[in-house]
């Protein structure tokens, strides 16, 4: 099994995006310097670091990625499954929407 280890970081925000069919369609700040923190509001340039991994590489079409804001820039923390993952700030209708039109178009 290949592992990859990073430094440690200093997080100073961190994000939960969802993917359907390698779209965000939704998502939520979740963390703030290191605190429970809620949001639906996402920063464009989260959004745009995000869009350039999705162009790079995703482990599948949909999926949910967890992003951080560090003192370097922003850093990939993992990518989870969409029916395992906690939903947070999330626009969860718009997520449903997402998918069925996606998978039942």
């Amino acid at each position: 099994m290949e592992v990859l280890i990073a430094p440690l970081q200093i997080i100073l925000k961190e994000y939960r995006l969802f993917i359907v069919k390698h779209s965000i369609v939704t998502g939520s700040v979740y963390k703030l310097a290191g605190k429970p923190y809620v949001s639906d509001l996402l920063d464009e340039a989260a959004l745009q670091y995000a869009e350039s991994i999705i162009q790079q590489w995703l482990p599948s079409e949909s999926c949910v990625m967890d992003l951080a804001l560090t003192e370097q820039g922003y850093k990939v923390i993992e990518f989870n499954n969409i029916n395992s993952s906690g939903f947070y700030a999330t626009n969860v209708a718009k997520l449903i929407q997402a998918l069925e039109y996606a998978y039942n178009g």
